[in-house]
């Protein structure tokens, strides 16, 4: 086609943006644009069309006309669209999907979608037409506060968080965004004073000959907030809630109730632990994650990121305020003080030493003994979850990690569905870990110089079952949760699963709750 210079012509929706709640009531502006600069001449059409995709065959869609015309330059539109029409059209129109059979929930959360295209053909008989749709619903909602719905234009992979941060007697809502903004909404939708704030900037070319030097695209872009909530807590004592949140950089940032920073902040992963020296800014000819090199492989898949929010304790007993620990993709648990001094005894690297021959002493890259059977991971992606589990008022720390072994599971396969599952793929198992307060200072010595098992609770790490190693990267090479801690019988104990196995009831010492079936493994 662009060899042969027949290039069809543009077509574009800019307003609403997509998916947006529009109401059964009134009409909304539709605008966008359209040209055809290889053509003489154009004509375009807005249509609509009713659910969230065409019906099954044998019906076919139905499309509406609501507007269009002709021209031989680039135009701009605003076409109003009457939403009681809509409306009309998708009360008329056989369903989708029924309860049984709609792909994401019984509830049928797209019965109230529909779709809106813009259609140009240009007096070429040899390109074809362009095409711009978007979809929208049209639902009331009366429940809905006045200021919101917001748009953000950016996804919030990330959930959020309600805290009173400026003392006027109502919540605001935290949310940090995939684009490094860190919002704290009011209940009428304005920004708390302050507010928003954001990450550090993205190391984005500012020399050469590329879009963003040529202005094409802007250069400012922030690093990427990725899972969890902020984290709200008092963390210096002065009565007054600091907000903290990690970046898919490596970084940690501490901002004050009123949105100023934190002195002492930002601070970050240990870069030798995920880079070879001079791969920094992950460019080069031996920076690649698939080339071999002295701290990257297979197995010890590392990325100096975090991928969720830190967990606020007071894991230090002999330092003012609380504590801030967080889990990274190299493969550590890092922890900091309120005034982002590190915490002695931290980071706490996690590798169960029963598999480890040797750690190097600056990358942390890992040599397994002959037979460890390793996958691929070490990221931790999941938050930690701070508890006391050994009763002296000063919390442990226990936390998941993508580690995983093709070893047979640790689980009793007195249950038949598990024998079932580990008939269709070989399972394996990966780790959780409980760790104590002050990391490798606590007494003793590692079992493998410079891993740091002295910082292990005994009995842990402990194997948790998987149905099939390797199943995703990342997502599926461990467990994308946090474990949790609960009372069970008056005593201690932490729940955990991994990304495909049943949930398991752990002791403070590492053994099930709930015993060993007939087979030795955990029930």
């Amino acid at each position: 086609m662009v060899a042969r210079g027949a290039i069809p012509p543009q077509a574009d929706i800019t307003s609403p943006t997509w998916w947006t709640p529009l109401g059964t009531t009134g009409s909304v502006n539709i605008a966008g644009s359209v040209a055809a600069p290889r053509a003489h001449s154009y004509t375009y059409t807005l249509e609509f069309a009713p659910g969230v995709q065409p019906p099954r065959w044998p019906l076919s869609d139905t499309w509406t006309a609501f507007g269009g015309g002709s021209g031989t330059t680039a135009k701009t539109f605003s076409v109003p669209l009457s939403l009681v029409q809509v409306r009309a059209a998708i009360a008329a129109a056989p369903p989708v999907y029924t309860p049984l059979d709609d792909p994401t929930s019984s509830s049928l959360p797209e019965k109230d979608a529909f779709r809106v295209r813009v259609v140009v053909k240009d007096d070429r008989t040899d390109t074809g037409d362009a095409i711009e749709q978007r979809q929208y619903f049209s639902s009331a909602d009366p429940t809905l506060l006045q200021g919101w719905p917001k748009e953000l234009s950016t996804d919030g992979a990330g959930s959020p968080t309600f805290a009173d941060i400026n003392g006027d007697g109502h919540p605001e809502l935290i949310i940090a965004t995939s684009d490094g903004w860190v919002h704290a909404f009011e209940p009428n939708g304005f920004e708390a004073p302050g507010w928003p704030v954001h990450t550090g900037r993205l190391p984005i070319p500012t020399t050469g000959n590329n879009a963003y030097t040529r202005g094409e695209v802007s250069g400012v872009r922030y690093n990427a907030v990725l899972l969890g909530s902020p984290t709200v807590a008092d963390l210096n004592g002065d009565g007054w809630p600091e907000i903290s949140v990690t970046d898919y950089a490596g970084f940690l940032y501490v901002w004050n109730h009123d949105g100023t920073p934190v002195h002492g902040f930002p601070v970050q992963v240990n870069r030798a632990y995920s880079h070879v020296p001079g791969c920094e800014t992950n460019i080069g000819p031996n920076c690649d994650e698939f080339v071999a090199h002295p701290v990257r492989d297979h197995i010890n898949v590392v990325n100096g990121a975090f991928a969720a929010q830190p967990a606020a304790g007071k894991i230090d007993p002999s330092y003012p305020g609380l504590d801030l620990v967080a889990g990274a993709e190299d493969g550590h648990v890092y922890a900091w003080h309120a005034d982002g001094t590190p915490v002695p005894g931290w980071p706490v690297m996690l590798r169960d030493p029963s598999k480890v021959q040797s750690v190097d002493p600056v990358s942390h890259r890992i040599t397994f003994k002959p037979n460890a059977n390793a996958a691929y991971g070490r990221q931790v992606l999941a938050g930690v979850s701070l508890g006391d589990v050994n009763g002296d008022g000063i919390p442990e720390v226990a936390v998941n990690v993508d580690e995983e072994y093709d070893d047979p599971a640790n689980w009793s396969l007195r249950d038949p569905t598990l024998a079932v599952l580990g008939a269709v793929a070989p399972p394996g198992n990966t780790r959780v870990y409980l760790l104590q307060h002050d990391g490798t200072n606590h007494p003793g010595t590692s079992a493998v110089p410079n891993l740091g098992t002295n910082a292990y609770v005994p009995g842990w790490p402990v194997a948790i079952g998987m149905i099939q190693t390797e199943l995703l990267p990342d997502v599926g090479s461990g467990s994308d949760g946090a474990p949790v801690f609960a009372t069970m019988g008056g005593k201690p104990v932490i729940g955990t699963a991994s990304i495909g196995s049943p949930p398991y009831l752990l002791n403070a010492n590492g053994t099930s709750f709930y015993g060993n079936g007939p087979d030795g493994k955990y029930l």
